[in-house]
């Protein structure tokens, strides 16, 4: 029970007010968990598009890069240099995933992938997914230099 105790504050006091943070991360990775095993499964079976299995894996690191480096944000310094390459990180980690995504698009054949708006919709989110990490990044990182600017003068 101490134990419990223990990490309850610990995550009180990384997290502060933004627990829900911590339970969205652990959300999306406990789904995620089936979703690959159901993924392997596919890999070894002699039917089914080995390409839109990797592409789908993809996606699946997508969402465990996102989670992984959101708990790694320290809440009580957002604005620090360790925040901004924390997204910037993940920025361009999903945009090299996407890049991957795309090479793998052009060998599926089991699917038509270019009549399928979902799925052009889905691969449109992503990528902007990545590019609005790396934006926010650099708003933190200016932010950050800003506050040590500031802190200097005063």
């Amino acid at each position: 029970m101490k134990q419990l105790k223990r990490i309850y504050q610990y995550l009180q006091q990384r997290y502060g007010e933004m627990w829900s943070l911590t339970i969205v991360c652990f959300t999306i990775v406990v789904i995620g968990i089936p979703n690959i095993m159901d993924l392997t499964e596919n890999l070894r079976s002699a039917e089914g598009d080995k390409y839109l299995t990797w592409i789908y894996i993809c996606n699946l690191l997508c969402l465990t890069i996102i989670s992984v480096q959101l708990l790694r944000l320290d809440c009580r310094q957002l604005l620090s240099r360790r925040t901004a390459n924390i997204l910037d990180t993940s920025g361009y980690l999903i945009l090299l995933l996407m890049i991957l995504r795309h090479r793998l698009e052009k060998h599926v054949i089991g699917l038509n992938l270019d009549g399928n708006d979902l799925f052009q919709q889905d691969t449109a989110y992503i990528y902007l997914l990545g590019f609005l990490l790396i934006f926010i990044s650099r708003l933190v990182l200016r932010a950050v230099k800003i506050k040590e600017e500031q802190d200097l003068t005063i």
